[in-house]
């Protein structure tokens, strides 16, 4: 399947930059994220997205809900905040590695090659999907007395989430090889290098802000 889009290094960079701003609001969101488990204690997005079991799951949602009302409150307002704006996000990174992956398979010298790298591209669109069900599944659990599924949903949901990891990381580690190969080797197009440098730019600025972000522990508070 072809697709066509004007000036994609463009698009690809005003994607990148969106989705590393998008992910600057959820890293400040997730300074919100505590849980009570026999004490109370900080968790992150990953903690919940990746539970090795549904009760791991269940009990953190329940520790939240444990809290003190209004650091519950700022939680549950943070995690749900931290969500949906993934939702937005969402397009951005894997948009962002999908116009990667593309570029790439353009670049390539072999059908077989091209192929390859267009799979990649497309495979992109399962894991979009794959991270909207997550998010959607998520939302329902958050609740006082969130449901626990059964074991073999609980794997379905966990190998639906390696599946979306292993699709992103694949296509993003392939793509961003070849393109070092193309540049060690001097297969590149000079028009590219603005497009590089600004790549640049948005990972600094964005490293940047994080180090500057306030770092709140309601642990300390407590103490």
């Amino acid at each position: 399947m072809s697709l066509t889009i004007h000036n994609e290094l463009f698009v690809f960079c005003l994607l990148f930059g969106l989705m590393l701003l998008l992910s600057i609001v959820m890293t400040i969101l997730g300074s919100e994220f505590y849980t009570k488990d026999v004490v109370i204690r900080k968790f992150s997005i990953f903690d919940i997205e990746l539970a090795a079991n549904p009760l791991e799951l269940a009990n953190i949602i329940k520790g939240v809900y444990m809290l003190p009302p209004s650091q519950s409150g700022k939680t549950l307002k943070a995690i749900r905040g931290q969500l949906f704006f993934d939702f937005l996000a969402m397009p951005c990174a894997y948009g962002s590695v999908f116009l990667l992956c593309k570029k790439v398979a353009e670049r390539m010298d072999t059908p077989l090659a091209q192929q390859a790298f267009m799979i990649l591209a497309w495979l992109q669109l399962v894991a979009w999907l794959f991270d909207i069900v997550e998010n959607i599944y998520l939302l329902v659990k958050i609740n006082p007395d969130p449901i626990m599924p059964s074991r073999p949903i609980y794997t379905l949901y966990l190998m639906m989430e390696v599946v979306k990891w292993g699709i992103v990381l694949v296509g993003v580690a392939c793509s961003v090889s070849a393109i070092c190969y193309f540049w060690l080797s001097g297969h590149y197009s000079p028009g590219s290098v603005p497009y590089i440098i600004i790549v640049i730019v948005e990972v600094i600025l964005f490293l940047a802000v994080l180090i500057f972000i306030p770092k709140k522990n309601i642990l300390d508070e407590n103490q």
